[in-house]
C-alpha cells in the first residue's frame, strides 16, 4: 500500500476504504524499510507491556497506587476468593446495605430487618 517513493498509494487504497478511514491512514507515517520491527505495546505503560492494573487505571481514571497496599494486603490473605471478595466491597463500601437497595427499587423498606436503623 506504499509506493515508490514510501508515500501510501492513494490509487490503490482510495476505492475500498471510506473517506475517514483514509483521513486516519493520511495522518499516520507510511511503513519505511529498516526502521525496524513494528510491534505492538499499551501505551499506558512505560515497558508498553499490557496489565490488568493498568487497564483498570485507564478505564476508572483512578491511581492505585495510593491503595496499593490494601489493595495488595487483601489478595494475599489466605482465604478464599470469596472471601477476599466480601473484604474488598466493604473496604470500597460496595455492599449494598438495605438503604441503597431500597434506592434501587430492590426492597420496600430501606430499614435494617435486625436493629431498625435506616442509616
Amino acid at each position: 500500500m506504499v509506493d515508490h517513493s514510501g508515500s501510501w498509494n492513494w490509487s490503490r487504497l482510495t476505492p475500498w476504504l471510506a473517506g475517514e478511514t483514509l483521513e486516519k491512514i493520511a495522518a499516520a507515517i507510511p511503513p519505511r524499510v529498516g526502521v525496524g520491527v513494528d510491534v505492538p505495546g499499551w501505551r499506558w505503560e512505560d515497558n508498553h507491556k499490557f496489565t490488568t492494573r493498568s487497564a483498570y487505571t485507564v478505564l476508572t481514571k483512578t491511581n492505585l497506587s495510593h491503595g496499593d497496599s490494601y489493595w495488595g494486603k487483601i489478595w494475599r490473605l489466605p482465604v478464599s476468593q470469596c472471601i477476599r471478595t466480601f473484604i474488598w466491597l466493604v473496604f470500597h463500601r460496595r455492599l449494598l446495605t438495605n438503604e441503597e437497595r431500597a434506592r434501587r427499587h430492590l426492597t420496600s423498606s430501606p430499614h435494617c430487618t435486625i436493629c431498625g436503623d435506616s442509616s
